[in-house]
């Protein structure tokens, strides 16, 4: 088994080698041409650019291949050449008159033939345009192309020497080529559009996701002002709670000082003023004793240094004491 890998393997070094020598000779190549005889057998050669030949396996054909153009050399046998006139028009149009006119003029049909033509002489427009068409039936290369495509070769062109002059002739005129070169040129064109596709996908979904969420975004825009309301509202009416606090905290809480005289002043006694200034009271009023008053504000806890402002004044008409105390609240 490894002697048979080792004889494989040096066949293909030895045919590398003679390609390798054959391309790097002072001539350059230009083209792999293949001989096909009479019988069909083929010989394949590298033909430089200055006309000369030179013989190479046909095994390396299937290499040189994908880079270089492939030449089949028919018969000279198999090479037809006709005179015909036809009327004088673009040649665009030529090729189509004569695509149709070879049927008429031929036993063959162009599908059934690699075929060009040339122009013998200047086109005139009473007398039409005199043509050489030179022709090769494919049914004389079906073989030799056949073994080509067994080994994975296509030819390029058909070279027919006619008159001692070289013509090559396309070899992509026939329907089914011309079918495979347009599958092959939309098969192109759709990779490119995929690829243009798969470059912007990301892109549009992107720009998709995008108008979705500010879509969201604006959908949600009023009740994200309602809830920035009432934040600004919770705010301010939290500020107030707090300015009340310190208020109260420096001057004291109003209704619980209230309470406070309310609890600490007899019966016998009412207030008709009350003054609190920084926790300082003053407490004008009529009480029955008024020195029973200072006595009695004294024994509460939450009223420090009770005195009186003014002098005491009894009334007659009220039977009463008319007093004017400070004092200070606090705990």
């Amino acid at each position: 088994m490894i002697a048979k890998f080792f004889t494989w393997w040096f066949a293909r070094l030895a045919e590398l080698r003679a390609v390798v020598a054959a391309c790097g000779t002072v001539a350059p190549c230009s083209a792999v041409m293949i001989e096909a005889d009479d019988q069909d057998n083929l010989a394949v050669s590298l033909l430089h650019r200055d006309g000369s030949l030179e013989a190479i396996p046909l095994s390396a054909v299937c290499r040189l291949g994908r880079r270089m153009q492939v030449i089949l050399r028919p018969p000279a046998s198999a090479v037809l050449v006709k005179q015909h006139r036809v009327p004088a028009a673009s040649r665009r149009e030529l090729d189509n008159i004569l695509r149709h006119e070879l049927s008429r003029i031929t036993p063959f049909t162009a599908e059934a033939l690699f075929w060009r033509w040339d122009v013998a002489t200047p086109s005139d427009a009473r007398a039409g345009s005199a043509i050489t068409l030179t022709m090769v039936p494919r049914s004389v290369c079906a073989t030799a192309l056949a073994k080509l495509e067994q080994l994975g070769i296509i030819a390029d062109y058909v070279d027919a020497r006619a008159a001692g002059k070289r013509y090559l002739l396309p070899a992509d005129r026939g329907i089914g080529h011309r079918g495979g070169v347009r599958l092959f040129r939309g098969l192109a064109w759709a990779c490119l559009g995929l690829s243009i596709v798969a470059l912007l996908l990301p892109l549009v979904r992107q720009a998709v996701a995008l108008r979705h969420t500010e879509s969201e975004i604006a959908a949600l825009q009023p009740e994200l002002r309602q809830v920035q309301a009432l934040r600004r509202i919770m705010t301010a009416r939290q500020a107030e709670r707090d300015i009340l606090r310190q208020e109260t905290v420096r001057v004291g809480d109003v209704l619980e000082i209230l309470a406070t005289l309310t609890r600490a002043l007899p019966d016998d006694s009412f207030l008709t003023n009350l003054v609190l200034q920084h926790r300082r009271l003053t407490l004008s009023g009529q009480a029955d004793s008024a020195a029973h008053l200072i006595t009695t504000l004294s024994a509460n806890p939450a009223i420090h240094d009770p005195s009186f402002a003014a002098p005491v004044m009894h009334s007659e008409k009220v039977a009463a004491d008319i007093f004017l105390i400070r004092a200070t609240y606090g705990p």
